[in-house]
């Protein structure tokens, strides 16, 4: 009869739950119908009861979840990565005076290199796209958004 028609994942057959009947006396039911019937005693019983039933949806889950899991994976460690990174790009907690000296020469260090940039020519990536844009506008914008950037860092800690 399987051969018969297609159906996709295949078929179980059950005896649904009649009345109030326990659990239990549902499942002794089902047992007796499918070995007492003429017609239903001849299903194979791997396509029979409700365990079968639950035992084959575990089964399509387990499948889906295999599939899934992969680019779940994935994803998570996409961003994972990626809040890595922005951690790293936080300053950290400076406690003393001489690590607070060092992370000031660093940023004026990227300061004066991203003047550089823009005062002498071109190579300011972030504007690659807009050749009209004059160095003082580029200028201003930068140090707009450097000040807004500590002010947040300030902020945050």
């Amino acid at each position: 009869m399987a051969d018969d028609v297609d159906i996709g994942l295949g078929y179980v057959c059950e005896r649904n739950r009649i009345d109030h009947k326990s659990y239990h006396d549902a499942r002794l039911e089902e047992v007796k119908l499918f070995t007492v019937h003429p017609q239903l005693c001849k299903i194979d019983k791997s396509t029979v009861g409700v365990l079968v039933l639950a035992q084959k949806m575990k089964q399509i889950q387990a499948n889906i979840m295999a599939k899934c899991l992969p680019e779940i994976v994935k994803k998570i460690n996409e961003n994972l990565n990626a809040n890595v990174a922005k951690l790293k790009r936080m300053p950290k907690n400076l406690s003393s005076v001489e690590e607070a000296m060092m992370a000031f020469v660093q940023i004026m260090g990227l300061v004066k290199e991203l003047l550089r940039k823009v005062l002498l020519g071109d190579e300011f990536d972030e504007y690659s796209d807009d050749k009209d844009m004059h160095c003082t506008t580029k200028l201003v914008k930068m140090l707009n958004r450097y000040v807004n950037e500590r002010h947040n860092c300030i902020e945050d800690n």
